[in-house]
C-alpha cells in the first residue's frame, strides 16, 4: 500500500531565500543545498503521516526541477515561512 503525504497548504508563487546548517554537519554533504538559494517556483507544504507524523515538508517548483525539504518544525509568519529539519533552516518569502 503506497501512502501518500497529506496536503498542508497550497501556498502560491515564493522564492527560497536562506539555507543554512543547524548543526556541525559535513560542508561536503549539505553544501549542495545552497544552489537552491534564489529558486522560485510553486510553494507547497504538506504533513507527514506515517515516517514523521505531524512534522511538515516543503516542495517548491515544478515536478521536473523542485527542491524538496526533509521534515521539520514549521513556522509560518505572514510572507515569510521557516522550516528548520534536522540538518537545515530553509527560509521562503511568499510573492504578493
Amino acid at each position: 500500500m503506497i501512502v501518500m503525504p497529506k496536503l498542508y497548504k497550497e501556498c502560491g508563487m515564493a522564492v527560497v531565500t536562506a539555507i543554512e546548517p543547524v548543526n556541525d554537519t559535513d560542508n561536503e554533504s549539505w553544501e549542495w543545498r545552497l544552489r537552491n538559494i534564489g529558486r522560485e517556483g510553486m510553494l507547497t507544504i504538506y504533513t507527514s503521516e506515517v515516517r514523521h507524523p505531524g512534522e511538515h515538508f516543503i516542495q517548491i517548483g515544478d515536478f521536473d526541477d523542485r527542491l524538496r525539504t526533509s521534515c521539520g518544525k514549521l513556522t509560518i509568519n505572514g510572507y515569510e515561512i521557516e522550516l528548520i529539519t534536522r540538518n537545515s533552516r530553509y527560509r521562503f518569502r511568499l510573492k504578493r
